[in-house]
């Protein structure tokens, strides 16, 4: 596709339109009289001509196809009629509204809310549906939860599943490359002499595997870390900042929750956030928590 640069006719042309918008009530004046001296002179041929003058008036309008249709032609040829249409009801809308404030406020306010329950509508849409994950693959990751039956008092609901089905469904299933598990709570967290609350989530040792994701600073949980429990934790990139200032200054550091002293050993990039604002990772201890929950249905299938 190639552009052809405007030549001085053209930019004349712009320059006559644009003029155009500015004293238009003395150029309509101008063209009326115009017309009316071509409409006179024609009127006259046609006298000449034998006719009578309503037949020869008649016959001058057919000639120029109505005077009005004439005046509308050189009026969009003059200006820029999209521009004077936009201008023309600005007009209309300022007038209508100092004619009746209150209706026009309300349909203000209603437009306005409207407009801004499309915006939010559309941010949501777009975080969750037409903005892609931030992590590899993000179409090939799923969650997975179980359908409780509750009757019909109840009804059906979506639960958690329990640490027993998961380790099961780790073990047997063939369909999925890995799994993982998570429990997100808030808890109070003491870092040196401050204790805050934090969003803190326990995952198992699969968890980070399943995103593809490596702490930006620092180093993800070792085996023997993830196996026996909380004895490290990972944090957000924001709580470091938050925390300690510097994401590396954080690494070492260590944080006490309730009874446990554990230390910093990496801090995730700041575009992972999973569960949505969790502020510390910690291990979670997989075995221990099959013995102290129960399974939240006896006959769960396996996921295929």
């Amino acid at each position: 596709m190639t552009f052809q640069p405007l030549g001085v006719r053209h930019i004349r042309a712009l320059l006559m339109r644009l003029g155009g918008l500015f004293g238009k009530a003395r150029r309509d004046r101008e063209l009326e009289r115009e017309l009316e001296s071509h409409l006179l002179m024609q009127i006259d041929d046609n006298l000449r001509a034998g006719m009578t003058p309503e037949e020869a008036r008649r016959q001058a309008l057919v000639r120029f196809d109505g005077v009005e249709s004439l005046k509308e032609t050189y009026r969009d040829r003059r200006g820029i009629p999209l521009l004077e249409t936009t201008l023309q009801d600005a007009r209309y809308a300022i007038r209508t509204l100092r004619r009746n404030p209150g209706g026009s406020l309300v349909g203000i306010l209603v437009m306005a809310l409207a407009i801004g329950a499309n915006t939010a509508v559309f941010s949501v849409v777009h975080a969750v549906l037409l903005n892609p994950l931030p992590y590899t693959n993000p179409d090939r990751i799923v969650t997975l939860t179980y359908l409780a039956t509750g009757g019909v008092s109840t009804g059906d609901r979506s639960r958690q599943v329990s640490v027993p089905d998961f380790l099961d469904w780790q073990r047997d299933s063939t369909s999925f490359d890995s799994m993982a598990y998570h429990s997100t709570g808030r808890g109070s967290v003491m870092t040196g002499s401050v204790a805050e609350y934090a969003v803190v989530t326990r995952v198992t040792e699969d968890f980070f595997r399943v995103f593809d994701v490596q702490p930006a600073t620092g180093r993800p949980f070792s085996r023997e870390e993830a196996r026996a429990g909380a004895s490290a934790t990972i944090i957000s990139d924001r709580y470091a900042r938050q925390q300690f200032g510097d994401p590396a200054r954080a690494l070492g550091r260590t944080l006490r929750l309730a009874n446990l002293s554990v230390p910093v050993v990496g801090v995730l990039e700041p575009a992972f956030a999973f569960p949505a604002e969790t502020d510390i990772w910690l291990p979670m201890d997989a075995i221990l928590n099959r013995q102290q929950q129960r399974r939240g249905n006896t006959s769960m299938p396996l996921p295929d």
